[in-house]
């Protein structure tokens, strides 16, 4: 992609560029978000406890421990795979707490949910930044402005630290996705030695395909977790198995094969866990994740919760989500994008027709909550760092011997400070 400049502190553009220094990022990213989960001690919504904590306690302590399970409990709803990572939380802080004082020991258990939420959230502060690098490259600016727009967004700041199972699929979304192989949109590169697609190489190569089962397994989850975040699974596999009808693609018999034998497999996998997860936790085999879309789909009956009017994901979700990233969110949905790479291209092409896709579906449910669309808020991140970044920023002169980092170019200051002043001044509120 063009240059579209450089980021307001050079020291820490070259620690992004700097492979060594991933640790260290990751460590300011956690630092953050760890102030991010004991900053925020406003209330959102209940299922933050009863699709979560309560359970957990219930799991880590026993029936007379005093957890307040719902009723969608007792219908088998909720998958019991998000619970019981925090009934593990729960049950090392208790073992860690057991020979403090009594205050002490309570404020681990307090601690001990939220900490863990903190985690989870640094680490979507990475995907995004590292799909972005992985899209717009490690040497350019936009992939700077990707991780700035996730750590400074103020739903990010208010959601990402809560212990909801959409908060946890957005991070499972994120990283399935920078796992997921992109090379499979491009278009083969044709010799007359090797005149036929050689897709099967890209993921016959060991690194590949380990990422090509990180992705499977990371967004197999999220959809047990959260049965619709299929949509935006099944967009990317749409989009990736009809490339060859639209352009030269990578893709072969043998591809597909092995992309069929992966997803299997792996699917197969986290199937597993959660099936033995539930029948642990109900006492019985069971499937939550089709309860869940008979109820809400088919019988309608999340309704009790409340109407929405179809355009709200379009005129109140994204607003929300984006804030003063907005006008930017719009024109990169808008119009993708534009590199000089045709993969980056589809690559972007497909990261927004999940975010149509998505929009799309579920505006036609009458129950919509602002947290459903959440997970699309680092795909949304990814593609509007684009003109963010060229908006705010001037392209830099060329590198020369004695400079070869150009010092940034910031424009238009005042504006981004207003931005960052009003982003600030709702994750003080919130």
């Amino acid at each position: 992609m063009a240059s579209v400049g450089s980021s307001p502190r050079p020291e820490l553009l070259m620690a992004v560029r700097n492979e060594h220094n991933k640790p260290s990022v990751f460590r300011h990213l956690l630092v953050i978000r760890l102030l991010n989960a004991w900053w925020v001690l406003t209330f959102f919504q209940p299922d933050e406890y009863f699709q979560a904590l309560e359970p957990a306690w219930g799991m880590a302590f026993g029936e007379g421990s005093g957890a307040w399970i719902t009723w969608e409990w007792k219908y088998q709803l909720r998958s019991s795979l998000h619970p019981a990572l925090f009934a593990g939380v729960y049950t090392i802080a208790d073992l860690v707490g057991r020979p403090l004082p009594v205050a002490a020991r309570s404020w681990l258990l307090l601690a001990a949910p939220k900490a863990t939420q903190a985690v989870f959230a640094a680490a979507g502060d990475w995907y995004t930044w590292q799909l972005a690098v992985k899209i717009y490259g490690a040497d350019s600016s936009v992939s700077w402005f990707a991780l700035f727009m996730s750590m400074f967004s103020p739903f990010q700041w208010y959601c990402s630290t809560r212990t909801f199972s959409n908060s946890l699929e957005t991070i499972l979304t994120i990283a399935a996705l920078n796992y997921f192989p992109w090379e499979l949109l491009g278009e083969p590169k044709l010799t007359k030695e090797n005149p036929k697609p050689s897709g099967g190489s890209i993921l016959n190569t060991p690194g590949t395909l380990t990422n090509l089962r990180l992705s499977i397994l990371l967004a197999a989850v999220a959809v047990l977790l959260r049965p619709t975040n299929v949509l935006i699974w099944a967009t990317v596999v749409l989009a990736t198995l009809t490339r060859p009808l639209f352009a030269r693609s990578v893709l072969t018999p043998s591809t597909v094969l092995i992309l069929l034998r992966e997803a299997l497999l792996c699917g197969a996998l986290a199937l597993t866990l959660s099936l033995a997860s539930d029948r642990l936790y109900f006492g019985e085999w069971t499937f939550p994740p089709y309860k869940f879309l008979y109820f809400n789909i088919s019988q309608s009956l999340a309704v009790f919760y409340g109407r929405n009017d179809w355009h709200y994901y379009l005129s109140q979700g994204l607003p929300l989500l984006s804030i003063a990233y907005l006008p930017f969110v719009l024109l990169s949905l808008y119009k993708p994008p534009s590199t000089s790479s045709k993969l980056r291209n589809q690559t972007l092409k497909t990261l927004s027709w999940t975010v149509y896709v998505t929009i799309a579906a579920l505006s036609l449910i009458s129950h919509k909550e602002v947290r459903f669309i959440y997970p699309l808020l680092p795909i949304l991140h990814v593609l509007a760092a684009a003109p963010l970044a060229s908006f705010f920023t001037t392209p830099p002169p060329p590198p020369t011997a004695k400079s070869p980092l150009p010092k940034p170019r910031l424009r238009r200051k005042r504006l981004l400070t207003l931005a960052l002043a009003l982003h600030a001044l709702l994750a003080f509120f919130l």
